[in-house]
Parts: structure tokens; sequence; C-alpha cells
């Protein structure tokens, strides 16, 4: 999608939505590596923006004959780390992009998003 080659259009960013966060930083390091050969070879001049929409969910899996959201048995009585802090400890470690935008889909709530945005002015 960034390729020149491609298409016409350059997109001012790439993402990833609607994914658990505890998939982020692999597939980040992926679009890591892939991003950074294409600047080294000249196929395209900067880094892009980042986009992280993933899912508001703290372990969470849509149940599709319940309708409902549900723990799964393994993740009972686990100590999970907050959806937020998940994905403020994901973006904290990505040097490369020159713009960072975050935000939640799947039971990410108002209140998710403000506990997100506190997790960065304090980090300021």
């Amino acid at each position: 999608m960034l390729d020149p080659g491609v298409g016409s259009v350059k997109p001012w960013g790439v993402g990833i939505n609607c994914t658990k966060t505890w998939k982020l930083d692999r597939l980040l390091q992926k679009y890591e590596e892939t991003i950074a050969k294409m600047v080294q070879e000249g196929v395209i001049s900067e880094w892009p923006a980042l986009v992280l929409y993933p899912d508001g969910t703290n372990g969470e899996v849509y149940n599709t004959e319940t309708q409902k959201w549900e723990v799964p048995v393994e993740g009972l009585g686990e100590n999970q780390v907050p959806w937020e802090k998940q994905l403020a400890d994901i973006t904290e470690k990505r040097g490369s992009w020159p713009e960072i935008l975050v935000g939640g889909c799947c039971m990410a709530s108002y209140k998710s998003i403000a506990n997100l945005r506190g997790i960065f002015e304090s980090s300021q």
C-alpha cells in the first residue's frame, strides 16, 4: 500500500484495527522492518503515521452463540494489565513513527480512552 509502483495515492498512515493488544508488538515489528527496508531502498522517502485501534478488551472473547463477551476459562483469576496500560506500553517503544494515533474498538469505551489519555499525559 505504500509502494508508489502499486498505486498513485500515498496513504498518510498505516495501521491495525480490531486486534488483541497482545498481538500488536509482533505485528508492529513486521511493519517496522518492512517500512525501514522501503525507506533504506528508496521506495518511500519517509515513514507514514501509525494508527492503532485495537480491541478494548482485557482478554474477553466474543461468543457468537451467546452473543456476549466472555472471559476464557484459562483467563479467569489472572492478574491482567488494563487495556489502556497495554496500549500505552506498546506505543511507548515505537521510535520511528513520526505520529501515532491511538484509539480502540470492540469494548473500548469513553472511559477507556480517557484512561489512555491520562496515561499519556502523566508520562510527558
